[in-house]
């Protein structure tokens, strides 16, 4: 992270500098969205919770992990520009 970053937005959300319990956080009532990188151990955490997506796949697989999610299950939606 920039150095400062932390000092610049606390009280403004909730950053987590370290490790967090993906699975919990995407399981909390609160969470409305995911911007995943369609890996296929997030993709699944987050359809068990019911969270919906953006897809924002960065290589490999997580392509047509993104094309799956889009166009055939509808539990995402792409960003607008690709990384």
């Amino acid at each position: 992270m920039p150095k400062g970053f932390l000092d610049r937005t606390r009280g403004i959300g909730l950053v987590i500098p370290v490790w967090a319990p993906q699975v919990d956080i995407l399981a909390h009532r609160s969470v409305g969205g995911f911007l995943s990188h369609c890996g296929w151990s997030s993709t699944l955490e987050s359809i068990a919770n019911g969270v919906p997506m953006i897809a924002w796949q960065l290589y490999a697989e997580q392509r047509m992990s993104a094309t799956l999610l889009t166009e055939e299950l509808g539990v995402a939606v792409r960003s607008r520009k690709p990384p």
